[in-house]
């Protein structure tokens, strides 16, 4: 079990849907706790390198000390979703299977 999943988004307002996402998903089984991060910047571009530095720095400021003993698993959720404009509205990770899970559940079944 991870103590943390962080997601990225691309901006607060793919946070936010994210977050509403997350509260129709039953992840207890996965992780203890949750957190998502938005890039800093709307007009800019980061990708995942410069996601993933902001992360960082926004887990250090959140748990300081205890990071060294977390398990966190971060997965880059961000973007626009250019090559499945179906799952734009809400994100990839909260799209839907054939086996009746979101592809974040399945990720998360499988790292386990």
């Amino acid at each position: 079990m991870w103590d943390l999943l962080v997601l990225t988004a691309a901006n607060e307002k793919q946070k936010s849907t994210f977050l509403k996402q997350l509260n129709h998903l039953d992840l207890r089984e996965y992780c203890k706790n949750v957190d998502v991060v938005s890039d800093a910047n709307d007009k800019c571009r980061i990708g995942s390198g410069g996601s993933t530095i902001q992360v960082i720095q926004h887990l250090i400021r959140m748990y300081n000390n205890s990071l060294k003993s977390m398990k966190i698993l971060l997965c880059h959720s961000g973007g626009l979703s250019q090559r499945m404009p179906h799952l734009s509205a809400y994100g990839k990770a909260f799209g839907y299977l054939p086996n009746g899970m979101t592809i974040l559940e399945n990720k998360l079944r499988h790292y386990l």
